[in-house]
């Protein structure tokens, strides 16, 4: 089903390829940052409540919390560096090393997935209770259900809007909201150090451990300090991953400051019986020394905006944790749809379910109890996941994770029995419940919950027209200004008499809520218009890239400082760079030979480029005009280097020609030059082996000067190693020990070359003529391949003329007696007898043609004539036709065709791929009962196409199917049936052309099965 969403949309005359599967990079780094430090905010709902429970004991808590918050964020970050193909973040690699276990896996992404809907209606429950309290100041109360579902909804709006408009708004507030809670923790804890008026940084007294205390507040500390590993969520749809994943480190950095110097700081001032476990109590109280009048207001904007941008970061990432799992193949496909904005609808909308479901139910503390049992649980699935995978390289502390599971699983047992058994099974079943839904939407057959439906409303095959929605724009503008206008009047004179304080808290409440509806209403009037003018520079940047990947030739889009901005496929075999390592380059540096100030480019000029010791001769070709609007610059590639290379040849030759005149002119003068003059090498040696002289050649033969060398120890200043060092010490020995020449030759690896030398013995000590043989060893191999392959091509013509002769005898004795027999006997026969004998002539000739053709294509194969012409061909329809013309001549067969996968066209050599498949389907034929069934299948997945040629025939012996290959070699079964063993050789050399493989399986009296594998 998957499969099905990838299609292709007809637009006009074009044609636009387009994943539905495939989420677009479009969120920013900066994007990204803004969801990985939102769960730092989650830690001013839970801090407040586990004080009031726990007193000093609440650090405790949040210390063992925060180091494994810490290594968490950073094994995230390790696994995101190998997979950054993989959105969700933390569930989907838990399923990745569960793999083994694939309901486990589900069971804790499911988990995951439900904790980060829960945020939804817990904030949501938040908000609303707090502008109640607010509004009671102006005697106004309203629904409470009605504000827990607009506060719910809020964020969802804004996320159908687009992932983009959501990373915008959120990171607009979360960077002073951020900044906000840091400086409370900061200012906090230096207040608390350094004022006379502090109570002291630390306590006096502690209050008592209580275990069960603890791991019941530890379930649901892990609920706020496990959650800074967000941004792993956003990788896959972020345009630069690693800086993404670079924020898990900087948000670690933060977890202590803020998780531990934040509790530190509301046990040591928020102290007073009265404040109970309110979160906006417990605070300001906080706060008050420090931040004075300032810190109702500032803590009010810390609840808000933490409400607001931990359920702005649920919708964002809970779609993503089903997308993946869809992707995986975990649960329904028709979670894996997203449109051109990244939007994932079909997530949202059951995301929006559950979280609705959620606030029906509506006891926070109840809510927060079950989920944070399926949290917790989605960790412990992890780590369990990271010890079973130890040894992997994308896994760090493998034992620290396997310590981590033993101790969560206590506090999850424990901790979720404090809470109440109840909401312990709770938490655990609803992971299944989930599943169980994904397994009867899987079943229903209902239009809107498959792919189809929602891909149809995101890609529409035809254009669409966009209506003009500046009218609706600019009323909802005016709507907008004058209700703020009217409500700004109306409350005006009901604010006389409210504490400032409320009003603040209320101010900030509008604010922020105004800002998320303002942004969401502005993303649907403008969205349409949007995607319209994305889709239309989509077609247009398609069109382009289209006809620069059919270009044979290099084409380079350059910006006016001459940078790589964009490139065709044919640049990576040009330069032998990955396309995306091309762009960012200046071109200067793959073509060194160009200026570095592109006004002093001509615009045609020649260029040598070298890469892998290889030089390529190209021809550039540039663009003397820069685009008025894109300041870019087309730069066009064309390697002319076998041109090159012919010209290099010609003259090296000529030049070799000239260095051997030279040499053959030489050696007549040799005899009245200096050493310093000879071609050889040359060094004489003392009794003490000592260095006594060299000439100019044996430096650079030896790459040694005469300085390094002249008085020193031959032994010493040289490691003779290898061949050459062994033999040099021998002989050298055996001149100097028995005083006569000595002459041998070695290969030197130090120096890479073949060496000749001659010892001569003098009364001095010893003296040496060395040369450099490389060539004439290389001229000598060169002779003897060439012997050989001669001496194989012998044996082939010999052996092709034996079996040759033997083959054409019996169609040559068909044919004379039967056309003796029409020339003596024709008024005798009748005319069905004629037939038969013409047809036996016919099937004869046909029979001595097959062989000459089979002789002719094993000669091109061995001599390597045959031309590998590789095309875009109709795949199923020539394999079609090629059966239809083979069933033409044989009634007594039926050939059946079977094909997987998308097999409609690729890129092959018609004529190869039609020789080989009418070769082995022939000899299938040949030797298969009369009335079998011959059955060709086709299967084109994973980027190959496989052929399989089943019979029903006589099979081949098991000993002897590895020289079915061979030339001439025929089965020991074959009995009288013809042939010359040529066939299976030919279509191993055609197929080898294709950098394909064939293989055969086989077994007496069933059949044979020859298989045939061709990279696509």
């Amino acid at each position: 089903m998957l499969k099905a969403a990838n299609i292709i949309y007809k637009k006009g005359n074009n044609e636009q390829q387009h994943s539905a599967l495939q989420l677009p990079r479009i969120l920013s780094s900066f994007e990204t940052w803004g969801f990985s430090v939102t769960g730092l905010l989650l830690w001013i709902a839970a801090a407040p409540a586990m004080n009031k429970e726990l007193g000093s004991q609440a650090i405790f808590v949040w210390l063992p919390g925060v180091i494994v918050g810490i290594l968490l964020n950073l094994q995230v970050k390790h696994f995101g560096s190998f997979w950054q193909e993989i959105s969700g973040g933390t569930p989907n690699y838990t399923t990745r090393l569960l793999k083994n276990y694939p309901s486990l896996g589900k069971y804790a992404a499911i988990g995951y997935y439900i904790s980060w809907v829960a945020v939804l209606p817990i904030n949501a429950i938040i908000l609303a209770d707090l502008v109640n309290d607010n509004l009671a100041h102006f005697n106004l109360v309203y629904s409470p259900i009605l504000l827990r579902v607009g506060f719910t909804i809020i964020a969802f709006v804004v996320a159908f809007s687009g992932t983009r408009a959501l990373g915008i708004l959120h990171l607009f507030f979360v960077v002073p909201a951020v900044g906000l809670i840091l400086a409370f923790c900061l200012q906090g804890n230096f207040w608390l150090v350094f004022s006379s008026d502090s109570p002291g940084f630390l306590p006096k007294s502690w209050s008592n451990f209580n275990f069960v205390a603890w791991a019941k507040w530890f379930l649901f500390a892990t609920y706020a300090v496990y959650s800074c590993e967000t941004a792993s969520s956003f990788v896959a749809d972020s345009k630069k991953p690693r800086n993404t994943l670079q924020s898990l480190v900087f948000t670690a950095c933060l977890i202590p400051i803020v998780y531990l110097g934040g509790s530190w700081l509301v046990m040591r001032l928020a102290t007073a019986p009265e404040l109970g476990n309110d979160t906006f109590l417990n605070l300001v109280a906080a706060a008050q020394p420090f931040w004075d009048g300032s810190a109702a207001f500032l803590v009010t904007f810390l609840i808000v905006s933490g409400c607001l941008l931990t359920c702005a970061t649920a919708v964002a990432n809970s779609p993503r944790v089903l997308y993946q799992l869809a992707l995986d193949g975990h649960i329904s496909p028709v979670f894996a749809i997203t449109s051109r904005q990244g939007i994932l609808a079909p997530g949202l909308v059951f995301t929006l379910i559950v979280s609705l479901l959620l606030l029906i139910w509506g006891n926070l503390s109840q809510i927060v109890a079950a989920t944070s049992v399926g949290w917790l649980s989605s960790f412990i699935g992890l780590h369990w996941g990271l010890w079973l995978n130890r040894g992997r390289p994308e896994v760090r502390w493998a034992w620290l994770s396997l310590f981590f599971a033993i101790c969560e699983s206590v506090a999850l047992i424990v901790g979720g029995l404090a809470w109440g058994g109840k909401y312990l099974l709770i938490g655990l079943f609803a992971p299944i419940a989930i599943l169980g839904v994904d397994a009867l939407l899987r079943r229903v057959k209902l239009k809107k919950i498959h792919p189809i439906w929602w891909i149809e409303r995101y890609y529409p095959t035809s254009t669409v027209k966009h209506q003009d929605l500046v009218l609706v724009q600019v009323s909802i503008l005016l709507l907008l200004l004058c209700g703020t206008t009217l409500i700004t009047w109306i409350i005006r004179g009901k604010l006389e008499g409210v504490p400032g304080t409320v009003q603040a808290n209320l101010l900030v409440v509008v604010l922020m809520t105004v800002a998320f509806v303002g942004v969401a209403i502005a993303c649907w009037t403008s969205l349409p218009q949007v995607a319209a003018i994305a889709q239309l520079q989509e077609q247009t940047e398609q069109r382009f890239i289209t006809a620069m990947e059919t270009m044979p030739d290099t084409i380079l889009v350059l910006n006016g400082k001459g940078i790589i901005r964009q490139a065709n496929p044919a640049a990576t075999s040009l330069f032998d760079i990955k396309l995306p390592h091309l762009v960012g380059l200046h071109l200067d540096k793959l073509l060194p030979s160009l200026p570095e100030d592109m006004e002093k480019w001509s615009r045609i000029s020649e260029h040598t480029l070298q890469h892998a010791q290889v030089l390529r001769a190209v021809e550039m070709t540039f663009s003397d005009g820069v685009h008025r609007d894109t300041d870019e610059y087309v730069v066009i590639l064309r390697d002319f280097t076998e041109r090159k290379q012919a010209e290099i040849e010609r003259t090296r030759l000529l030049l070799q020609e000239q260095a051997a005149r030279a040499e053959a002119e030489a050696a007549q003068e040799r005899i009245t030059n200096t050493l310093e003059s000879i071609t050889d090498g040359f060094f004489a040696l003392d009794k003490e082996w000592r260095v006594t002289y060299l000439n100019l050649q044996a430096e650079k033969i030896l790459l040694r000067s005469r300085e390094e060398l002249l008085g020193k120890n031959i032994w010493s200043a040289f490691n003779y190693t290898g061949s050459l060092g062994e033999e040099f010490y021998i002989q050298a020995q055996k001149t100097v020990s028995e005083n006569v020449v000595t002459h041998f030759e070695a290969f030197s690896p130090t120096y890479n070359m073949w060496l000749e030398c001659h010892f001569y013995p003098s009364s001095e000590g010893m003296s040496s003529y060395f040369r450099n043989i490389s060539d004439r060893k290389q001229a000598e191999a060169d002779i003897n391949k060439s012997l050989q392959q001669q001496q194989e091509l012998t044996e082939l013509k010999s052996s092709l003329i034996t079996r040759m002769s033997h083959e054409f005898r019996t169609p040559l004795s068909i044919i004379l007696s039967s056309t003796e027999l029409i020339e003596h006997y024709s008024h005798r026969l009748s005319d069905e007898k004629k037939s038969t004998l013409f047809n036996q002539v016919t099937n004869s000739a046909k029979q001595i043609t097959k062989l000459l053709d089979e002789c002719l294509t094993i000669n091109q194969a061995e001599s390597q004539k045959i031309k590998f012409n590789p095309s875009l061909i109709e795949l199923e329809k020539l394999i079609q036709e090629l059966i239809a013309e083979i069933q033409s001549n044989t009634d007594n067969h039926k050939i059946t065709f079977l094909g997987e996968g998308n097999c409609q066209s690729a890129v092959m050599d018609v004529n190869i791929l039609r020789k080989s498949l009418n070769e082995l389907l022939v000899n299938a034929i040949k030797y298969s009962p009369e009335g079998s069934e011959i059955q060709l299948k086709v299967t084109c997945e994973n980027k190959k196409a496989v052929f399989q040629v089943k019979d029903q025939g006589i099979g081949i012996p098991a000993s002897e199917q590895n020289h079915v290959f061979e030339r001439f070699y025929r089965g020991s079964n074959v009995s009288n049936i013809s042939g010359i063993g040529l066939g299976l050789s030919i279509v191993k050399k055609l197929v080898e052309l294709h950098q394909g493989s064939i293989d055969v399986s086989s077994e007496i009296g069933v059949g044979s099965t020859f298989t045939v594998v061709i990279p696509l």
